[in-house]
């Protein structure tokens, strides 16, 4: 027998344990994605309530293992996972997040045809990598979790028909491709340099002066890179802007809260977790980039006249804010904490915002009313109405119908020497094709002209999101933003705390700004007709509620917070 056969015979393959226990809420996430797949595959014509209902359901399977998990502290397969405090709380938060965005998805039945019913086990993947992300305590599963999110919010961002929401589905795969490549550098430059990938053994020989420092920090660059792209920090935002407007709405939503939980979460687990040593070496770049962020979402927001571009920028400004929470955690317990209060707040204020646009939105009715009317005009303006092609794949059954669009041709003037209907555009037509696009979103400023005075009760809840997306108090915000400055300041990020509360200023403006259109300006036209759907209002008011409860009693949720301050169990 050949020497290394019997090498092998006499020392037999030592095998990981699996922890199927630890990892039994991404299970259930995974499972029931495959079980909707085959679902949609096999029901194509399911109705999107069930099949929210049944994404509901697994989530509340996956709540039930976590809760199951609660007491678990320890790290499994053979430390590629940690079960602590950032996972247990990162759970919960996700958890919520995905009922949400699965009930606001719930809403979009008829009124978005081309919208495929795909989008729900596609959450139910992109939530699993999301929760992996935040119990990943090894670069390599750290990576495999980053793909599984952003692959499956790739499909999702692009998953209608629209131009728009493919433009916006295309710029965010390729930046985010760029963004993985970086990553994926960065852990090869880790390994090179540490001879691991695991984070706990990172923290354990960073101190050690026989490693090559250049070559680690070279990986930690690169390693920021992704992550920052992640959260949408500055220079890595671009992306944001033009992907939120053009994403359905309840993509949007679970992108802006999802995906900033999950990356604030490994990005505390990684910097001020395992890099922590390292802290005098890479907190001046992550305070140069939180400045940058804070100030340039902030100034940039004031001038958006789209309320989901506005939001956007919003989302850059708040991930400066939690930066200086991640800064702060690598010295302090209460840093890690307070980031992590801040996602739970910043998560239902930010997804309530975008259910009033999606409230705002036209439903079916009101949307073929409105393109109606757009034909109406077009003809006493006298022009004739002319089928624009469907694509092959949307021409058939009921879709065909509905996914048609009237396009107008003028007839000629008499005399003037081409034969009528030449096909010169008419010009009322295109003003309601242009204002059906997105399926009848609406989200631009003057949209929300007297919104106040014909849906007070949505309207009031979106004042109530803003003015704690503001920091104003009673409301959660307020709270998440105190905890952080507070975290900042007894780390000694004084000058950083004050920069935030600069931004925080400038930030105010354009969110009473949307207030007082809301409120206080008179209605342009007569008001167009909204998504009345009780899944919708269902979520409006868990969100409102939460933003406000969360106001009044902070101290409770802020204390849970706390178990996360033990970084890598």
């Amino acid at each position: 027998m050949p020497v290394l056969a019997q090498s092998v015979a006499q020392a037999p393959l030592d095998l990981p344990q699996i922890d199927w226990r630890g990892i039994a809420p991404e299970l259930a996430l995974a499972g029931a994605g495959v079980v909707l797949l085959m679902v949609v595959a096999y029901w194509p014509n399911a109705r999107r309530e069930v099949l929210a209902a049944l994404t509901l359901a697994g989530l509340a399977v996956a709540g039930g293992l976590t809760a199951w998990n609660w007491d678990i502290a320890r790290t499994a397969f053979e430390g590629a996972v940690a079960l602590d405090g950032i996972t247990r709380y990162a759970r919960v938060i996700l958890l919520a997040v995905g009922a949400l965005a699965a009930l606001m998805a719930a809403s979009q039945s008829g009124r978005d045809r081309e919208e495929p019913p795909e989008i729900f086990p596609l959450l139910l993947f992109s939530l699993t990598g999301m929760v992996l992300l935040a119990s990943a305590s090894d670069l390599l599963v750290v990576f495999i979790a980053l793909e599984i999110l952003s692959l499956s919010l790739y499909v999702m961002a692009g998953a209608t028909r629209r131009l728009r929401a493919q433009e916006a589905a295309m710029k965010y795969f390729l930046l985010g491709a760029f963004s993985s490549a970086f990553l994926l550098y960065g852990i090869a430059l880790c390994y090179g340099a540490t001879g691991t990938t695991n984070l706990l053994r990172i923290a354990q020989v960073t101190g050690d002066p026989t490693i090559s420092s250049t070559l680690l920090m070279a990986g930690v660059g690169l390693l920021a890179v992704g992550f920052l792209f992640k959260v949408a920090a500055v220079p890595f935002h671009m992306w944001t802007p033009d992907v939120y407007q053009g994403a359905p709405t309840p993509v949007t939503a679970f992108m802006a809260a999802g995906t900033k939980t999950a990356g604030f979460a490994v990005l505390l687990r990684v910097f001020a977790g395992s890099l922590g040593g390292l802290v005098l070496d890479w907190r001046p770049v992550v305070a140069a980039v939180a400045v940058v962020t804070m100030l340039v979402g902030a100034i940039l927001a004031v001038v958006q006249s789209d309320l989901k571009r506005m939001l956007a920028y919003s989302s850059i400004a708040h991930a400066g804010y939690l930066l200086i929470g991640v800064i702060a955690a690598a010295t302090s317990p209460d840093g890690a904490s307070a980031s992590m209060f801040y996602l739970l707040a910043y998560s239902f204020m930010v997804m309530g915002a975008f259910m009033v646009v999606q409230y705002a939105s036209p439903g079916p009715a009101a949307a073929e009313a409105a393109a109606e009317e757009a034909v109406a005009a077009a003809e006493q303006a006298g022009a004739r109405p002319v089928a624009a092609p469907v694509p092959a794949a949307a021409a058939t059954g009921e879709e065909a119908g509905a996914g048609a669009v009237a396009t107008m041709t003028r007839e000629a003037p008499a005399g003037s020497g081409g034969p009528p209907g030449d096909g010169l555009p008419g010009a009322p037509a295109a003003a309601g094709a242009a204002e059906l696009d997105g399926a009848g979103e609406r989200s631009s400023l003057d949209d929300f002209r007297g919104f106040g005075r014909r849906h007070f009760g949505p309207a009031l809840l979106l004042a109530i999101f803003l003015f704690a997306l503001a920091g104003i108090p009673p409301f959660s915000g307020f709270w998440a933003k105190y905890y952080v400055f507070q975290a900042g300041v007894g780390t000694g990020l004084t000058w950083l705390v004050v920069v935030a509360v600069v931004s925080s200023i400038i930030s105010a403006f354009f969110y009473l700004r949307v207030i007082v259109v809301t409120f206080l300006q008179e209605p342009a036209e007569p008001g167009p007709g909204v998504t009345r759907s009780p899944a919708l209002g269902v979520a409006l008011v868990a969100a409102g509620l939460l933003t406000v409860v969360i106001g009044l009693a902070p101290q409770i949720f802020v204390t849970a917070a706390q178990a996360a301050g033990r970084i890598l169990g």
